[in-house]
């Protein structure tokens, strides 16, 4: 899937005309990309460090490891395209003319002189497309690792409540309360 959307913001992007993307703008993809690029190697930390019961059944276990290792490599995709939009942004503030002819020793149409710009456009518009992309992408595979994480809390809160309650009953048969134990009595005071 992610293929398909960088093909058509490759495309997308070739109609770009060149120019487009000036100084003030490429400025903006930086600090987008930077911004974006920057929260990515905590939100791995988050993942690999959070510490789970060792109470789990290990096919628990193993499914929460699926999900976070396909997250994690969603993340590593996703900080690629943003670092690729980051530098490509700054290459394309810097270098967005036309080749004059004298580097070019043939006479060229306009449109493969304009062609190393246009592809560059195009780079940064893909990975910006991208990039929003994964941010839904992303957001899903979170939630789908929060409510695994979530049913195994459950299922460790359950197992802990079963073996305390069978405690429990282990207590009341050492200390055997009276059958009158926790009845509510009324107190009445006496008036002198």
């Amino acid at each position: 899937m992610i293929w398909i959307v960088a093909i058509i913001a490759f495309a997308a992007g070739l109609w770009i005309p060149i120019g487009a993307i000036d100084i003030g703008l490429a400025g903006l993809l930086v600090t987008f990309f930077g911004l974006l690029s920057a929260s990515v190697l905590p939100a791995m930390s988050l993942l690999v460090a959070n510490t789970l019961s060792p109470r789990n059944s290990v096919k628990s276990l193993n499914r929460l490891y699926d999900r976070t290792a396909r997250l994690i490599r969603k993340l590593w995709q996703t900080l690629g395209f943003l670092v690729t939009g980051a530098i490509f942004s700054i290459v394309v503030a810097k270098t967005n003319t036309p080749l004059p002819n004298e580097i070019l020793s043939l006479d060229v149409p306009c449109w493969a002189k304009n062609a190393p710009n246009q592809i560059i456009q195009s780079i940064v518009c893909t990975c910006f497309v991208v990039g929003l992309d994964r941010l839904r992408v992303i957001g899903s595979a979170f939630k789908s690792v929060l409510d695994e994480r979530y049913d195994l809390a459950v299922s460790a809160s359950q197992k802990n409540a079963r073996d305390n309650l069978k405690e429990q009953k282990k207590i009341d048969e050492i200390f055997p309360k009276s059958e009158r134990f926790g009845e509510t009595v009324e107190v009445v005071a006496e008036d002198t």
